[in-house]
């Protein structure tokens, strides 16, 4: 009888530390699966974040872009604006001047028409 619980008294030892050690491998193996798990989402998220960085970099590079052709176009319009100013004024005198010698030119008719 003794021998009997002996034997039932080992058996269940082995099994309590064959569970114990299942227990822990099996704990084991989902904390390094967890760990496998963490290090590609971290490698993930870092390609993520320099995908966007290179995205967000090239759309400031046109934004900066597209601002220096507007800057451009802007300054060009301003010059073309002053050459339009200037040519208005030019164009101003000599009208101005045409007026002045037509006005003359009517009044020396009238004095000429006057004096004969």
């Amino acid at each position: 009888m003794q021998r009997i619980v002996q034997t039932a008294q080992s058996i269940n030892e082995t099994a309590v530390t064959r569970e114990g050690e299942t227990q822990v491998d099996w704990q084991e193996k989902y904390l390094d699966k967890l760990d496998r798990d963490i290090g590609e989402i971290k490698q993930s998220l870092q390609a993520t974040e320099e995908r966007i960085a290179a995205m967000v970099s090239q759309t400031l590079g046109e934004i900066r872009d597209r601002d220096n052709q507007r800057h451009a176009e802007v300054q060009t319009i301003r010059a073309d604006m002053q050459a339009i100013r200037s040519d208005n004024e030019e164009t101003r005198r000599w009208i101005i001047g045409m007026a002045i010698a037509t006005i003359l030119g009517i009044a020396a008719m009238v004095v000429t028409v006057l004096l004969k």
